[in-house]
């Protein structure tokens, strides 16, 4: 009797400690992991400009994620950079940035149809859940388009790409709209999970339209302009009286 009743108090306790540490999934790596829950952590490395989040509250991962970004405002918006969701705490990853004009659907694993936006090698991991930035910046976007963006962590399996099932999703705020579509192995474009929801944040800035230089004329040319105007105008009342 007094066994059995130890025997409960163990998986009481065992169950107890699940539910606190999250719940164990095998990914789409293949590879069984346990899932805490949203820590709520904010990026440790500089950000620039207006974010615009999805979520941090993993339940996935891979290499990457597809995702597309539409302009909502009237004039272009920057990508200054953005934060993503990576495993093994303090590891240094390699991330990159592919682009395309017009939706990812459809197009996740065809190389052909994507730009290398930019690449950067010290991406510092935060651990699952909270945001390890990424400088990967200057990307333009134009009013009124859809672009397609994927994320890669090119140095996978450093750490594992981490993101949530479900989608597609919509994020937005006045100047942008996020719409999350596929999770992605590893290496790049070679096959993809529907649907996972990317877990990023973007900073963005508007982009400063160029100063319109509006020519002035000086007194002098004024008089100049005005002489040469007279001259002429003389020359063609001769011309019709001589005719």
């Amino acid at each position: 009797m007094k066994f059995k009743s130890f025997i409960t108090i163990v998986v009481f306790f065992a169950a107890s400690l699940l539910s606190v540490s999250g719940h164990a999934v095998t990914t789409d790596e293949g590879i069984e992991r346990n899932y805490p829950g949203s820590s709520g952590a904010v990026s440790t490395r500089s950000t620039v400009g207006t974010p615009l989040t999805t979520l941090f509250a993993a339940n996935n991962a891979f290499a990457g994620n597809t995702f597309d970004v539409e302009v909502l405002s009237s004039t272009p918006v920057v990508i200054n950079g953005f934060d993503v969701n990576l495993d093994n705490v303090g590891s240094t990853n390699t991330i990159s940035l592919y682009t395309r004009q017009g939706s990812s659907v459809g197009v996740e694993n065809n190389p052909g149809d994507w730009t290398l936006a930019g690449t950067d090698s010290n991406v510092i991991s935060a651990g699952i859940d909270s945001p390890s930035h990424v400088d990967i910046s200057n990307i333009v976007l134009q009013p009124g388009q859809t672009y397609g963006f994927y994320i890669d962590l090119t140095s996978y399996p450093s750490s594992s790409f981490q993101y949530t099932n479900g989608g597609p999703t919509v994020y937005s705020d006045a100047n942008l709209q996020i719409t999350t579509n596929t999770g992605q192995s590893s290496p790049a474009f070679s096959g993809s999970f529907t649907y996972r929801e990317v877990n990023t944040t973007l900073y963005y800035s508007p982009q400063a339209l160029p100063a319109v230089n509006v020519p002035t004329l000086s007194f002098s040319m004024i008089i100049f302009a005005s002489l040469l105007l007279a001259v002429v105008g003389f020359i063609a009342v001769r011309r019709k009286s001589n005719a």
